[in-house]
């Protein structure tokens, strides 16, 4: 990666993705006019937070529910963030727009590590 041979330490894919998308939300989804069709494919911001609150709704495949419980979303590498994004596709989470997953995101219900 880039970052890890300019001397960035712990750069990995899931540490850089996540400031990338929270940008794209802010400039592209929030941002005027948000109905601009790059806005329906924004990638979410990943993080712990999203991806326990989607491993406890038990009408998603058995699979992709453990592997979003087992993730470190700061030890992705490219090849696990694009599988990642694409359990959320393969279970309708795209539809209309990929960064509406966001209503998972609970933090209160992490923080209960609950």
């Amino acid at each position: 990666m880039f970052l890890d041979a300019i001397g960035v330490a712990d750069a990995t894919y899931g540490r850089t993705a996540k400031p990338i998308a929270i940008y794209l939300k802010a400039m592209v989804v929030t941002g005027a006019p948000s109905d601009v069709p790059f806005a329906r494919l924004a990638h979410p911001p990943v993080d712990r937070v999203l991806l326990q609150a989607l491993s406890r709704d038990t009408a998603f495949a058995a699979a992709h529910l453990r592997l979003w419980r087992e993730t470190r979303w700061t030890q992705l590498s490219e090849e696990e963030y694009f599988t990642i994004i694409g359990t959320f596709r393969e279970e309708g989470l795209d539809r209309p727009a990929l960064w509406q997953i966001e209503r998972y995101w609970q933090p209160e219900l992490a923080s209960q590590g609950g």
